[in-house]
């Protein structure tokens, strides 16, 4: 019962006791240009992921092929 009439006091509170106000000195201003993320670096970033997505999954083809070929082949020995 003690919980319960806590929490409803609780509730009740004014809630700028709680919390400051908060004033504005000056509106607030965006920069001119975008400090992130630089299209070039964005760009070359994609570049070199597709690349190294395209390797991999050309080696793991290759790998495969190549497993297969000796699986029917038999292995020398």
């Amino acid at each position: 019962f003690a919980s319960t009439l806590a929490k409803s006091d609780l509730g009740k509170g004014e809630t700028f006791s709680s919390y400051p106000l908060l004033q504005l000195l000056e509106e607030p201003s965006l920069p001119e240009t975008p400090t992130a993320p630089k299209p070039t670096i964005v760009l070359i970033g994609a570049l070199f992921g597709s690349i190294f997505s395209t390797t991999g999954l050309t080696l793991l083809w290759w790998r495969q092929r190549i497993q297969t070929y000796v699986k029917r082949r038999g292995r020398p020995g």
